[in-house]
């Protein structure tokens, strides 16, 4: 298998070296009484415990604390040689790698903070992935307040090996993605080849993400990203770029059907207002979705169940190793039992070569490597 959603935990010092005027608002670690503490933009966020806690929410939740120092992380969050070998013990050969504290910077209100920032872990993410360019495919993070330096942070990623780029789940209220300014950027991105995603928890307006760390409020994560694709596709971006692809990440996917319902519905049976637009042809907004949109999933029995209505092409799974709500080390379960009766073509499809095609990843080893139904503790069959 291959992962579409794991991640990476950034070294304390990473923005150490951060520009003297940034220095108040980069990330950097505090240790306290309880934890070592990441404080960004000068506040007290979390804990190394935030993404660090794989495979712990099977033994209680009651083992989901606070109380983690950088040297209670595990390391395949930030080696890649123990990232590889906790892919292998779980039965993933490779993973498209996402940050843990650096979403964070979309939450800084400083202007040029988060593209300055930004560069830093895309420098590292780099070096990171060359360790094994071919097993992991890094993301890398662009500040698309500025398009034209988000054009050009995405050319120098993708020059450094990078494999896509993260923008802003929801930007600027003001510059929604329909927003003729990103035009470059879509242009750039279908050019190159390079996916964007649509991350959660990378809301642009400050302290917009924090809704997530209610109780209440994220079972509606996925209202950024519907809000945001409906924006691209009411927008034409996809008619005008139709080799642009974009990812959804970390909302599930059950959700998928009645979106596409509902943007059809309008498309069709509501009454046209000022500015609504036509698409050039006799598509429907459903199709650009089907086109140009992926969504990775991580354990969602209804979107399963529902694939062909959204369409097993636009589906891909990812296992969010190494952050608490991942399914490492069981996530070959996990598959066997979500895709059971499923196909064995539609399963390789949402577990590996869908992913394999988008991100550029090297060849995956046959079943004579790993077999269906193989759990942790068989890892995969090294190449020569």
């Amino acid at each position: 298998m291959l992962s579409s959603d794991s991640h990476v935990m950034e070294p304390p010092d990473l923005w150490a070296a951060a520009p003297e005027e940034l220095a108040d608002v980069a990330p950097r670690v505090e240790p306290g009484e309880d934890a070592d503490w990441w404080v960004v933009g000068g506040q007290r966020l979390f804990s190394f415990s935030v993404a660090t806690k794989a495979g712990l929410r099977f033994e209680g939740q009651e083992r989901l604390l606070v109380d983690y120092r950088f040297a209670d992380v595990r390391p395949g969050s930030h080696l890649p040689e123990a990232h590889l070998a906790d892919n292998e013990v779980d039965g993933v050969w490779g993973s498209v790698l996402y940050p843990s504290v650096a979403t964070l910077l979309y939450d800084l209100d400083r202007p040029g903070a988060a593209a300055v920032l930004g560069r830093i872990y895309n420098d590292w993410m780099a070096e990171w992935c060359s360790q094994c360019p071919g097993r992991l495919r890094g993301v890398a993070i662009l500040d698309v307040d500025d398009v034209a330096a988000a054009v050009a942070e995405l050319r120098r990623a993708a020059g450094r090996g990078l494999a896509g780029a993260l923008i802003p789940v929801s930007p600027l209220a003001e510059r929604p993605y329909l927003h003729p300014d990103y035009e470059p950027l879509w242009a750039a991105a279908e050019e190159l080849g390079m996916p964007l995603s649509l991350h959660i928890a990378t809301n642009r307006p400050p302290g917009e993400w924090k809704v997530l760390w209610t109780q209440w409020g994220f079972q509606g994560a996925d209202r950024f990203v519907r809000d945001s694709l409906a924006a691209m596709i009411f927008g034409g971006v996809f008619e005008r770029h139709p080799g642009l692809r974009v990812v959804s990440v970390e909302h599930e996917a059950s959700w998928v059907p009645h979106f596409l319902s509902r943007i059809d519905e309008t498309y069709t049976q509501r009454t046209p207002r000022d500015g609504w637009r036509r698409f050039g042809d006799a598509s429907l907004p459903s199709e650009h979705f089907r086109r140009n949109v992926v969504v990775s999933f991580i354990d969602d029995r209804v979107a399963i169940a529902l694939r062909h209505e959204i369409g097993v092409e636009c589906l891909v799974w990812g296992s969010d190793y190494p952050h608490a709500e991942s399914t490492f080390p069981r996530s070959r379960q996990t598959i066997d039992a979500l895709m059971a009766g499923v196909d064995d073509a539609e399963r390789s499809a949402m577990t590996a070569s869908t992913t394999a095609a988008l991100y550029g990843f090297d060849p995956v080893p046959g079943p004579a490597a790993v077999g269906p139904g193989e759990g942790a503790g068989a890892p995969l069959q090294s190449r020569p």
